[in-house]
């Protein structure tokens, strides 16, 4: 399941600081999309609860944050999974947003800023699930999970919808659950999909 594997000091602006300060935070391989365009291929560290990114030389630190950067991606070795996040503008905040399952309903994250109690958490799913707030990105509009009406469908895409409602009752899932309902969402994009393959389909045949 796709789901189990998404600085205010720096006022948005580059700038140059101390190693030590985040040296807990391991480097990684990746790519990093500026908002001018450019592309950079290197190492860096990403600071998940203060959505920054770093990158050092033997002495520095070069920091970027929302302001400077639209999209990244990483492989994280802990995770064994590579990590895509993108930019979008929540509570009249830019934020970056870890993408889960990609997609017309695509799943997004956010890390909050704070751990649950490790003492309630028995295993790493519990962790994934409690540090962080989930979402769904449709059309340019962006839900919590937990808010996200699946239901809409009815009205919009009829026909998936049936289908959406009897995967459901296969798998015994619930609307309510948050794991189940992102199960949901996951099959309901591969449904997009499908339905995508059939109009291309559709429209390449010879008249």
């Amino acid at each position: 399941m796709k789901f189990l594997f998404t600085l205010a000091a720096l006022l948005g602006m580059a700038t140059t600081v101390n190693y030590a300060q985040w040296n807990h935070v391991s480097e990684v391989n990746g790519a990093i999309y500026l908002s001018d365009g450019t592309e950079l291929l290197t190492r860096f560290a990403y600071h998940e609860k203060t959505q920054a990114l770093s990158r050092k030389d033997r002495l520095t630190m070069e920091v970027f944050t929302t302001f400077h950067v639209d999209s990244f991606l990483f492989y994280d070795p802990a995770l064994n999974w590579q990590r895509r996040f993108k930019k979008l503008e929540y509570q009249q905040q830019e934020q970056f947003f870890e993408v889960v399952a990609p997609g017309r309903l695509e799943i997004l994250r956010l890390k909050l800023p704070y751990n649950a109690p490790e003492r309630i958490m028995t295993n790493e799913l519990d962790r994934q699930a409690l540090n962080y707030r989930y979402f769904v990105y449709q059309d340019g509009e962006l839900s919590t999970l937990n808010g996200y009406n699946i239901k809409r469908l009815k009205t919009t895409h009829p026909q998936l919808w049936e289908k959406a409602k009897r995967y459901r009752r296969e798998h015994d899932f619930s609307f309510y659950k948050l794991p189940d309902k992102m199960q949901i969402i996951e099959q309901i994009n591969h449904l997009f999909s499908d339905e995508g393959l059939v109009q291309v389909a559709a429209d390449r045949k010879p008249n």
